[in-house]
């Protein structure tokens, strides 16, 4: 009882402050599609310093709630698809995003999801990105996993030269394409 009373709560705090769409906001993010990009994962700054990183890949499907109204100003959506680590070992991910339309071509992207990685090592994390979408096709970004889990087994068995742990807490610069 305690659960639904607060999801009502949450439903009904979230359409208070929600906000019909305006024109230009309707056409930017109007469709869902397939996302791909790639990044660098590091452990700290300079990169040549740091003790952790890895190049990652990007593949998943990006869902924009586009029938629903902005909530405090931002267009939820959903993503869910695959991280690479290391560029080829899939780690399944899911991520809640929110996106403000700056303008014309421009918009910021905020999100926070998970991955875990079942296949091979047990790694998991939770995920924050920030980010700039140009043009409704490119984003830059900068995603975070603050917490997770390390692996339970080294990823040195499967990837040559590759770690035996995962330097918690690590940060990553993102390129995607749609």
């Amino acid at each position: 009882m305690k659960t639904l009373l607060s999801l009502s709560l949450i439903l009904a705090t979230s359409t208070l402050f929600a906000q019909e769409p305006t024109p230009s906001e309707t056409l930017l993010l109007k469709k869902s599609r397939w996302v791909w990009g790639a990044g660098l994962a590091v452990s700290s700054l300079p990169v040549a310093d740091a003790d952790f990183k890895m190049v990652l890949s990007d593949l998943h499907y990006e869902y924009v709630f586009t029938e629903m109204k902005p909530i405090l100003g931002m267009k939820p959506g959903l993503n869910v698809g695959v991280i690479g680590l290391n560029g080829f070992i899939p780690l399944p991910m899911m991520e809640l995003t929110g996106t403000i339309n700056y303008g014309e071509g421009l918009a910021g992207r905020f999100g926070v999801g998970g991955f875990y990685d079942v296949l091979i090592a047990g790694h998991s994390g939770l995920t924050l990105k920030a980010g700039v979408l140009f043009d409704d096709k490119y984003e830059f970004a900068v995603m975070s996993v603050p917490v997770g889990g390390q692996p339970v087994k080294p990823y040195s068995e499967f990837i040559e030269n590759g770690p035996d742990i995962v330097k918690l807490p690590y940060f990553a610069l993102m390129i995607t394409f749609r």
